[in-house]
């Protein structure tokens, strides 16, 4: 009996495990590869600081609540990036590898938590979100957000469809 209950137990901890890009400390953080496996959806790159007590709030109080509902799962992945990092540890489709501070250039990120909503060539769909405003409202902008960015994405894939035509 007892083995049996240990082995539901780690099958229920094998099941739990999330399919929405998190792990105990938050965001999984943006690797490569992980366009390869974006799809059609948009990427949501997190900057964040380790020294950041926003962020940490952003990612307990709306960021993990989001992922673990998968309400968004079907348009978009959610990944960190470490603002200060300065191994070449990101790429997109171009296979270009760059640190998490050379990405906080390009794309203006001067102050932590910033989203940036961008597809598979690192292209922005949307307009960033910069800090915290106001954290009650928090998710209901990061949805239109993703919702600007995916429809900008499906609009991508329909003239790109039409062009191969």
């Amino acid at each position: 009996m007892y083995r049996f209950c240990k082995i539901l137990l780690m099958l229920a901890g094998m099941l739990s495990s999330s399919v929405f890009a998190t792990d105990e400390a938050g965001v999984l953080p943006f690797e490569r590869g992980d366009v390869s496996r974006l799809g059609n959806r948009v990427l949501v790159l997190e900057f964040t600081d380790a020294q950041c007590p926003y962020c940490h709030q952003l990612e307990r109080e709306v960021l993990q609540p989001l992922l673990s509902s998968g309400e968004l799962r079907h348009k978009m992945q959610l990944r960190s990036i470490d603002t200060y990092t300065t191994s070449a540890a990101y790429s997109f489709a171009d296979k270009i590898a760059r640190s998490g501070k050379e990405l906080s250039q390009i794309y203006g990120v001067r102050y932590t938590p910033t989203l940036v909503f961008v597809d598979n060539t690192g292209r922005q769909l949307a307009r960033p979100i910069h800090g915290i405003n106001n954290l009650e409202f928090y998710g209901f902008y990061l949805q239109q957000k993703v919702e600007e960015a995916y429809a900008k994405l499906q609009q991508q894939q329909i003239n790109l469809n039409q062009g191969n035509l």
